[in-house]
């Protein structure tokens, strides 16, 4: 029953404040490298690499798990890079100028290959098989994990292949690179054979994107973007503004995605065949990368460290009040998923149940110790698979919520619980984060309980905020502004009805 509560004041939530306008924002990267290419396996997670000769700086890596903030990771090389890709986030391969280096704890890097290609593109298409593509065709292609790396490298005085500049696969098996004038090539058996296609563009190609494996887009030259709806077997030329080539090229859908180059970045309302300038304040930037974990969030990296940011990673909150004490989902120490984590014992006396905290793996290491009988059983997966579908359904969802929940209980101590949507997932959230909410809902059990039992739980909450059994709170100007709309918005419809 109180779980369905928390789904229902969520849901109501997020319907009212889901439609926001998403803006590209200027992040500090606390460097000042050449940014090559980025790699987001959630929101908030996210990993950089740079480095050119130079002015660029050497071989790089950075790091953020919170979508703003970002730290260097040590790494043992300072050779350029120029490319990573990520299995989830805490393994990933990044690589550049005669190396390949890895992580699988999202820390540590070490080096899995070192050679003299210098490759321009990596692609993990699992936690054991990836593949790296460079310059006169080299490409190395690992199918366990690292250990060793079959492919082509060049010799000194071997130029008749061509380049590639880039890969990309859709799945573990489909896939594409290009490169030199007219190159593009597809795999249907994950790199092991590979088919050329014919662009039709005598200019080389450096960016591919896919969303489905029929309907791809390229980055070529000077002034043209390819679009193919087919899976590259035919191709249509489109021009945009010259910008000295475009590097990288992204879609959040079959119709908006974004271009960009040396100190232009342009985005498509129709699928890529018309585009307009965005203007970002930038002029002189070169943008190198950019990569978009969900429809409501993109990063994108460039020269000088240049770090900037599309929509806010969406961190939702449900609170039920005691701002000082939590009661969680049950700790994960023993997940089967995470077999790595150490067991973790309570101390907690009788009539008391931990709350438990967890680190960036998920595995317990600490825990307060809550009146038992009084918090809410709370089934993750039935949450995960919940939230998920519901997220589907919601236009325009708004990522910046974090949203606390107070409801005041006729008997016992009002009890919090925290959780985080990552990526339309439900994971946990730090004791720490709980005060960084934008938007505050207060009531009791009773108006819960009347808005679950009614008919229409929608129209019923409305009514609850109209006659202020549910007060409405927004830290941030902008989402005052937004509940004052909301509310003269429910006056005119109670003076109509």
């Amino acid at each position: 029953m109180r779980d369905r509560r928390i789904l229902l004041i969520t849901f109501f939530l997020f319907a009212v404040f889901s439609v926001s306008a998403q803006e590209w924002v200027s992040l500090d990267s606390g460097v000042t490298n050449q940014l090559n290419a980025i790699a987001c396996p959630t929101q908030l997670t996210c990993y950089a690499v740079g480095g050119a000769p130079f002015i660029g700086g050497p071989g790089i890596i950075i790091k953020t798990t919170n979508g703003t903030a970002w730290t260097v990771q040590p790494i043992p090389t300072t050779n350029f890079l120029r490319a990573i890709d990520c299995v989830d986030s805490r393994t990933c391969y990044a690589t550049g100028d005669e190396v390949i280096v890895k992580t699988v704890d999202g820390t540590t890097w070490t080096i899995a290959n070192q050679s003299n290609g210098i490759f321009w593109d990596i692609d993990a298409l699992s936690d054991s098989t990836v593949i790296a593509v460079g310059n006169l065709g080299a490409t190395l292609r690992t199918t366990n994990g690292g250990l060793t790396w079959p492919g082509y490298l060049p010799t000194a005085f071997d130029s008749s292949r061509a380049s590639f500049s880039t890969i990309f696969f859709i799945n573990s098996t489909m896939g594409w690179r290009g490169g030199d004038a007219r190159v593009i090539q597809k795999t249907n058996d994950a790199g092991l054979s590979w088919s050329d296609f014919d662009s039709g563009q005598s200019l080389s190609i450096s960016d591919v994107f896919s969303l489905d494996g029929q309907l791809l887009w390229a980055t070529a030259g000077f002034s043209y973007i390819l679009k193919s709806t087919d899976g590259g077997e035919s191709w249509e030329q489109h021009e945009v503004l010259p910008a000295g080539g475009f590097p990288a090229i992204t879609f959040i859908n079959e119709t908006y995605g974004w271009i960009m180059g040396n100190g232009v970045m342009e985005h498509s309302r129709d699928g890529g065949l018309t585009w307009e300038d965005v203007d970002l304040d930038l002029s002189y930037t070169f943008f190198r990368d950019i990569d978009c974990p969900s429809e409501q969030v993109c990063y994108v990296v460039g020269n000088d460290g240049t770090l900037v940011r599309w929509g806010e990673p969406f961190i939702a909150r449900v609170i039920l009040p005691n701002e000082t004490r939590v009661v969680r989902v049950p700790a994960r120490n023993d997940s089967d998923s995470e077999p790595t984590c150490l067991p973790f014992f309570d101390d907690c006396e009788a009539g008391f149940d931990p709350s438990w905290e967890y680190n960036e793996s998920g595995c317990a290491i600490d825990y307060t110790c809550v009146e038992a009988g009084a918090g809410m059983n709370i089934n993750l997966s039935q949450l995960n698979e919940q939230f998920s579908t519901f997220l589907q359904h919601v236009p325009g969802l708004s990522p910046n919520e974090i949203i606390s929940v107070y409801v005041s209980r006729e008997k016992g101590t009002p009890l919090t619980l925290s959780f985080r949507l990552d990526q339309g997932q439900v994971v946990d959230i730090a004791l720490s984060d709980q005060e960084d909410w934008t938007l505050r809902a207060q009531t009791d059990e009773q108006t819960l309980n009347r808005i679950l039992a009614a008919q229409d739980p929608a129209t019923e909450a409305l009514s609850a905020i109209n006659n202020k059994e549910i007060k409405l709170q927004g830290k941030t100007v902008g989402k005052k502004i937004k509940l004052g709309f909301l509310k003269v918005g429910l006056k005119i419809a109670g003076i109509f009805n």
